[in-house]
């Protein structure tokens, strides 16, 4: 599987990924997608890609780097490394924002 990076799925998976009961796996990856700042992908068993959701980078994050964590009912959970709400708290500057913790449901 190749990733074709922006703005069609993603590039630079840092993260591993996580597999489900039926064995789909699901990542991320840093940048790519519609706004370049990275994706969460599934991979099924056939290994065809499906893009789940791409980062804005605005207050849903941007620039996935961790792994997902995937809970008994198969939620996904995971942080971005930017986006979210800026301002000083995340480094004293008004611009740099400090990331958030999401959740999806595939």
């Amino acid at each position: 599987m190749f990733f074709t990076g922006y703005p069609a799925d993603g590039a630079f998976p840092y993260a591993g990924v996580v597999r489900d009961t039926s064995g789909n796996l699901y990542g991320t990856t840093a940048y790519g997608g519609t706004s370049d700042n990275g994706i969460v992908f599934k991979l099924n068993t056939s290994a065809k890609e499906t893009v789940m959701y791409s980062f804005t980078g605005g207050t849903d994050g941007g620039v996935p780097r961790a792994p997902l964590v995937m809970d008994p009912a198969g939620n996904l959970y995971g942080t971005t490394y930017s986006g979210g709400i800026a301002g000083p708290a995340c480094g004293g500057s008004p611009n740099l924002s400090c990331g958030v913790v999401f959740k999806l449901t595939p």
